[in-house]
């Protein structure tokens, strides 16, 4: 789902199988939100900050086929949970 004004998107996903990650996510977890993904036209300025803040990189700066190949970074604190940031310019 996407906001009228595009300042938001809403991802929703189902597995594929019965044996994929997301089954075997939904089985550990059980159905809600996973993450909260935020669009940065810096990647690396935005870990700086991320990094300041507590968060400790949970991976590396990959492409996202969910997201047209637009490259992606998640990041994780205890306090906060799992955030994915978006390189968006």
């Amino acid at each position: 789902m996407q906001h009228p004004q595009k300042s938001a998107l809403i991802e929703l996903i189902s597995p594929s199988g019965p044996n994929s990650s997301v089954g075997a996510l939904l089985k550990r977890s059980g159905a809600g939100p996973y993450h909260l993904g935020f669009r940065v036209a810096d990647m690396e300025a935005a870990g700086k900050q991320l990094l300041q803040s507590g968060f400790l990189a949970v991976s590396q700066l990959q492409p996202a086929p969910g997201l047209g190949g637009r490259l992606i970074r998640f990041w994780h604190a205890p306090a906060v949970g799992l955030i994915e940031l978006i390189l968006w310019p």
